[in-house]
């Protein structure tokens, strides 16, 4: 990588969240949560950046709300977990985390994220933007 330049990166939404990929030892990556009001249209993005200083980018997409934070796992570069604003059905804001996959997919659509397992942080009360865990699962690579 050079140090003679910059690298610009745009997306159509604003961003709350960014999270380098720890488990990738042999690549430059990096995670991007989106925070659109819109609930439905939030991304996760994982951007990779090659020898040559191009970025190549994969999107996927977070139906269950608004990117507060995320983390990648330490052990499996393929598990990231995100703190997230939603709706409820009468229209209250409430704070949820989940552990999700990363599709193994090369598609032209915008493939959704695989859901592992959502967090339960009610102990912890309501407003909980962080979620931080080993990341492991059971049987995962």
């Amino acid at each position: 990588m050079t140090d003679n330049g910059s690298i610009i990166y745009g997306l159509e939404f604003q961003v709350r969240a960014l999270s380098a990929v720890v488990a990738e030892t042999e690549a430059i990556k990096f995670l991007i949560g989106t925070q659109s009001t819109k609930m439905t249209n939030n991304q996760v993005h994982l951007i990779h950046l090659d020898e040559d200083d191009s970025l190549n980018s994969q999107i996927f997409q977070h139906k269950e709300g608004e990117i507060w934070s995320l983390s990648s796992s330490p052990h499996d570069s393929s598990l990231i977990s995100t703190c997230y604003n939603s709706l409820t059905s009468d229209m209250n804001c409430v704070m949820g985390s989940a552990l999700w996959r990363i599709p193994d997919t090369q598609s032209d659509t915008t493939p959704v994220l695989e859901l592992v397992q959502t967090l339960d942080t009610q102990s912890h009360g309501s407003e909980v933007k962080v979620s931080k865990k080993h990341l492991i699962i059971p049987g995962s690579k």
